[in-house]
């Protein structure tokens, strides 16, 4: 069993249109990092399924006292540049996602409800027929490093992760888009071979974002070491993907310059370590922390902990190629003894609401009438019988620490209450 993620988040907004003060930052920090305090561990019917869709309200927190800080540093549990380094267009992790949007903007983001689309880079659009959408494009904006955002920039960043040798991981996202027609300046066509009906919602997504067609000309090194979008921040320090590195306000921004001048971007993958640097107040946001610590923090008046439905679906897959998990029974036997809802209690103190598929309700193709498996020892145990696996069997969970709120105690959860029914599974990164 591995635990995998999903690409459906690439339709949340992640950077304010606005001018950005520092609670409009954390805003945007918390809506991209998927939910600051929120995650699900639940079974579908091919394997373990996890969801996150709401979360237990804390205890109400007193205002934290103290001067803004003259740099404001956000905190995550993993690191995800390391694949890909600073090209917004060819990656898919959710973090690294959260922490360039602050840079890279696309023609258009999905509002805070999910569904609306509303303007970035472009300022309209329009359907002219079933293969082409027309984007009037933002006039005035420049790159960071000066070049001109304009059509030809726009067709440049639209088919760049189009081309395979690109090697963008979301590529087959956008593999129908078959050109892009310059009509003036400031306007664009953008054509799919085929009809697309979600072509505006994939033109949010993050390979879409823009890039100084210039600079990015010159090859992939770039990406290495620079960052030239277009958005409220630019790149300052960047030593490697696994150091601390950081941002500061483009004072030229379209939207406004924004009031937090100085960002701090920092990873600290153990869990506990990551809350307590919250609480001393070595980091000023951090995503995922330390859930059976919420009202001691919130009561401390010194940080504020929050939870929030998160867009992001953690889960387990099983590899069905081969054995155990090539076995029917088997497979269901393992959901049934799984437990999720009481590790759901007893691990995340409440914090996540349970689904059976992999997308949120909020989500495009929900269905509401799968449920999860429920909890049945005895099921799980009679479907090995049946399986010829009275005596149980070996399986190994695969799980990812720092990334997913308590996912290292998740998995050793779901481990002890599989060997509880004679499935002696073993937990490794």
């Amino acid at each position: 069993m591995s635990q995998r993620r999903t690409g459906s988040e690439d339709y949340l907004e992640r950077v304010p249109s606005i001018p950005i003060t520092r609670r409009r930052f954390l805003l945007g920090f918390s809506v991209a990092a998927g939910g600051a305090l929120l995650v699900a561990c639940g079974p579908a019917p091919a394997g373990p399924a996890a969801a996150p869709t709401a979360a237990a309200k804390p205890a109400a927190a007193a205002k934290p006292s103290g001067s803004r800080p003259d740099e404001l540093v956000l905190c995550w549990g993993t690191f995800q540049l390391q694949t890909k380094n600073l090209d917004p267009q060819t990656h898919v992790g959710t973090i690294a996602e959260s922490q360039l949007r602050h840079m890279f903007e696309p023609l258009v983001q999905i509002d805070r409800d999910l569904q609306t689309v509303k303007p970035q880079l472009a300022t309209e659009w329009k359907r002219l027929d079933d293969l082409t959408i027309q984007f009037k494009l933002r006039q005035g904006v420049k790159f960071h490093n000066g070049e001109e955002f304009d059509a030809e920039g726009a067709k440049f960043s639209v088919l760049r992760p189009v081309d395979p040798a690109t090697g963008a991981d979301a590529r087959t996202t956008y593999a129908g888009i078959s050109g892009v027609d310059v009509l003036d300046k400031y306007t664009i066509n953008v054509k799919t071979a085929k009809p697309d009906p979600a072509l505006l919602l994939r033109m949010t997504g993050f390979s879409m974002t823009m890039v100084a067609p210039k600079w990015a000309s010159q090859g992939m090194d770039v990406f290495t070491k620079e960052a030239v979008g277009t958005g409220p921040y630019k790149l300052a320090s960047w030593s490697g993907p696994l150091q601390d590195w950081t941002m500061v306000a483009n004072e030229q921004y379209w939207g406004g310059a924004p009031k937090v001048k100085k960002v701090r971007i920092k990873t600290i993958p153990e869990l506990a370590t990551r809350t307590a640097a919250l609480r001393s107040g070595e980091v000023h946001v951090a995503k995922d922390i330390a859930v059976e610590e919420m009202d001691a923090i919130n009561k401390s008046g010194r940080a504020l902990a929050k939870t929030t439905p998160s867009n992001r679906i953690p889960y387990y897959v099983m590899d069905v190629r081969k054995p155990p998990c090539d076995n029917r029974l088997l497979r269901q036997a393992i959901n049934y003894a799984a437990n999720i809802d009481g590790i759901i209690q007893s691990v995340l103190y409440g914090n996540a609401t349970r689904v059976a598929t992999t997308v949120a309700p909020w989500h495009v193709g929900f269905n509401p009438d799968l449920k999860p498996y429920p909890y049945d020892a005895d099921k799980a145990k009679s479907l090995m019988r049946e399986a010829g696996f009275a005596n149980g069997f070996e399986l190994n969970i695969n799980y990812i620490q720092g990334r997913y709120l308590k996912d290292k105690e998740v998995a050793e959860a779901i481990a002890q209450e599989l060997n509880k029914v004679g499935i002696r599974a073993h937990v490794r990164t």
